[in-house]
């Protein structure tokens, strides 16, 4: 699910790129971008509480996920930035 979901978020944001991130699966050449979409979306729960309360929840649990090390190691990258 990890994977689907940083597919999805890079062919959002360029759909070329993420045809090619699809296709080859290196997530560790799109680590900066990845990091700076869960960053913006923690940094805007911050400053909006009132917004995000359910989605909120899922980010954090799926950061907890790859977090592990199995996932980092599919990735080839860490997502929380450091």
């Amino acid at each position: 699910e990890i994977c689907a979901l940083l597919c999805g978020l890079k062919v959002a944001e360029d759909y070329r790129a993420g045809q090619r991130l699809i296709e080859g699966k290196n997530y560790a050449e799109n680590a900066a971008f990845f990091r700076e979409a869960f960053e913006v979306g923690r940094r805007y729960k911050i400053m909006n509480p009132d917004g995000m309360r359910g989605t909120y929840g899922k980010l954090i649990y799926l950061l907890q996920d790859a977090a592990n090390e199995k996932v980092r190691d599919v990735l080839g990258f860490e997502v929380i930035a450091p």
